[in-house]
């Protein structure tokens, strides 16, 4: 399922119903779903429980890739760290068209 980001107003700010609180969880779990204000109970409560699953699983797979990044530059030398940095700021220079800074055979 694809999620959809669109600015979508202001969630209320004290839900009064059992639908607004689901929906503000929906709002919460950054999931947009169209018709929600006519669908049932039972499939809204099921939806915004997949939605705050599926978000939870997001942010903790993002962590650990951060985590995992950060782990391969603490591993690194201050060498390797240095020569990582050159060629992607090399890159980034031959890319955009420019001469590269940081150019070995100079």
């Amino acid at each position: 399922m694809s999620k959809i980001y669109l600015p979508i107003g202001f969630k209320p700010a004290e839900p009064k119903t059992i639908r607004e609180e689901y929906m503000n969880r929906i709002f919460d779990a950054r999931y947009v779903l169209p018709g929600a204000e006519d669908m049932e109970l039972t499939e809204l409560k099921d939806f915004v429980q997949f939605a705050e699953e599926r978000y939870a699983e997001d942010l903790r797979t993002e962590m650990m890739s951060i985590l995992h990044g950060k782990e391969i530059v603490d591993k690194m030398e201050q060498e390797e760290a240095k020569g990582a940095l050159r060629e992607f700021l090399n890159w980034r220079a031959k890319k955009r068209g420019q001469e590269q800074p940081y150019d070995q055979n100079k």
